[in-house]
């Protein structure tokens, strides 16, 4: 329903929606949407959700990133915020290469910036640190038997931290539930 308001008789195919989250500095709110890169787009809405518009960076150059298919860097499960960017980390592997951190000022597209490659596996999670950063963590679906957790400083420099045991196949989902705490 949500994609046909948005874009009428021309509205693309999505599997699902992965994120929605509000910007603590503008109250807007950000929803993601995934899995094939043609579905992987990023909207903000500025009246609570009643109206939304289509903020994915469709421009993004991606030879500064060769290896990138550019709207799977739209591929997200956890978004933040600082006060001058948008931030998250890839629900993707960018075709192996790992998952990469990407920022974005406010603007409408979006105008974003690969800073570099936060793990191998896709990011789940993030849970900031306030003054200091965000701690990222993996899942584990693509065989391996550890999650990847990195820092990514308040500076933006991304801190490999180590690697998880997960014997559930499940640590990434419970860590952000209700149930960590």
């Amino acid at each position: 329903m949500f994609v046909k308001q948005a874009y009428g008789s021309t509205s693309p195919e999505i599997r699902h929606f992965h994120t929605v989250t509000v910007d603590p500095y503008t109250g807007y709110w950000y929803l993601s949407s995934g899995d094939r890169p043609p579905e992987c787009m990023v909207w903000i809405s500025k009246d609570d959700g009643t109206t939304w518009t289509d903020v994915t960076d469709y421009d993004f150059d991606p030879t500064t990133e060769p290896k990138v298919r550019t709207q799977a860097l739209f591929r997200l499960t956890t978004m933040w915020f600082t006060p001058q960017y948008i931030c998250w980390a890839t629900d993707d592997r960018i075709n192996g290469t790992g998952a990469k951190l990407v920022i974005s000022p406010r603007t409408e597209p979006l105008d974003i910036h690969v800073l570099g490659t936060v793990s191998y596996n896709h990011v789940r999670s993030s849970i900031e640190f306030p003054g200091i950063g965000w701690l990222l963590i993996t899942e584990d679906k693509t065989g391996l038997s550890f999650i990847e957790t990195t820092f990514v400083t308040n500076d933006f420099h991304i801190i490999p931290f180590g690697k998880l045991q997960d014997i559930t196949g499940y640590f990434s989902s419970s860590i952000a539930s209700k149930r960590a705490y």
